[in-house]
């Protein structure tokens, strides 16, 4: 699972294997894991 902290102190949560990127990495590499709005890019 990939978990998100909003500024509004909200977290929400996802299942890394619903991307493809995500599905094969380690929970070590998943924790360094940045998603980008503005540039669309999920890193």
């Amino acid at each position: 699972m990939v978990y998100l902290e909003l500024s509004d102190e909200r977290a929400l949560g996802f299942p890394a294997d619903r991307y493809k990127l995500l599905k094969t990495a380690t929970d070590e590499q998943l924790h360094t894991v940045e998603l980008r709005l503005d540039s669309r890019a999920l890193r």
